[in-house]
């Protein structure tokens, strides 16, 4: 699922984020070439972003001098921290202090899944879970991931979304 292990892609998608309630459109570009090669966009009304990547170093250009919480989600929702550098679609890998605690079936947002419980030295424990028919992880919790496609060798989400159902918030 490590989308960044292919040599280029151009990704893009209209996005909504809430607004003082209100859902608000936009729009989000990645232009893939490489780690050493990438543009990222993001532009909505009232604000907008653009990051470049090169060899060692990132440029980067917004109209604020903070990161909006929604601005901050939407990169939660799209699986990396402040750039695509920082990916999260590579692989599960434990940490030293980590452990395995137990592996089982369940159903997950109507989905077949492997799933495996790792515990750290603290005791917190987290659950992965991945489709067992495509090797595809599931997110969790407030992510609802759907409409999968394939790119050969990869398996994506045409739509992500973060937050609950409405039948999950009352």
């Amino acid at each position: 699922m490590d989308i960044f292990a292919l040599p280029s892609f151009e990704m893009k998608a209209e996005i909504q984020v809430e607004n003082l309630g209100k859902p608000l459109g936009g729009s989000y570009t990645l232009f893939w070439n490489g780690p050493a090669q990438w543009r990222e966009e993001i532009d909505i009304p009232g604000y907008s972003e653009i990051q470049v990547g090169g060899k060692d170093v990132i440029y980067l250009k917004r109209t604020m001098d903070f990161v909006p919480l929604r601005i901050s989600q939407l990169h939660s929702v799209l699986g990396y921290g402040s750039s695509p550098r920082e990916g999260m679609f590579s692989h599960l890998e434990l940490r030293p202090n980590e452990t395995v605690k137990k592996t089982h079936e369940r159903n997950v947002n109507g989905i077949k899944a492997e799933c495996i419980e790792v515990v750290n030295e603290e005791k917190h424990t987290i659950e992965f879970c991945i489709d067992a028919s495509s090797g595809t992880l599931i997110r969790q919790g407030p992510f609802r991931d759907k409409e999968y496609r394939s790119d050969r060798t990869k398996v994506i989400p045409t739509f992500l979304k973060l937050g609950r159902r409405r039948e999950e918030s009352r």
